[in-house]
């Protein structure tokens, strides 16, 4: 029998972070200094981030709510990771980048907005 207290992770590879998602989060982890307007649970990993998606997911069938998180920062690209870890159940979203790439999603030259042309989805994105 599975436990009601078990939450789940989904683990995506950093290459799937834009430019202006790596500056909010590292404003958020207090890495990088900047206002923080979102009550968002994120801390610096070894590799990437945490993100801890329940407030995030409260505000996806908002539109205002999506323009919220857009206006700290964040892409496009991060509220649909956010969205596709809400319909997977997981509560968590860790960014890593050895963590293999999320098919369907697209992925960037860290640290930049250019895309990188994936023949292989399963390759780490650092």
């Amino acid at each position: 029998m599975t436990s009601p207290n078990l939450r789940q992770f989904l683990t995506v590879s950093t290459g799937h972070l834009r430019s202006q998602d790596i500056e909010a989060l590292r404003r958020y982890t207090g890495t990088m200094e900047g206002d923080r307007n979102l009550a968002l649970t994120c801390s610096p990993s070894e590799h990437g981030w945490m993100v801890s998606t329940d407030i995030l997911m409260a505000k996806l069938d908002d539109g205002e709510g999506v323009q919220e998180i857009k206006s700290e920062g964040f892409s496009d690209e991060f509220v649909a990771l956010v969205r596709h870890a809400r319909d997977n159940d997981a509560w968590m979203l860790k960014f890593d980048a050895d963590a293999a790439y999320e098919p369907g999603f697209p992925v960037y030259q860290f640290g930049t907005d250019n895309e990188v042309h994936r023949e292989d989805e399963t390759r780490p994105g650092m």
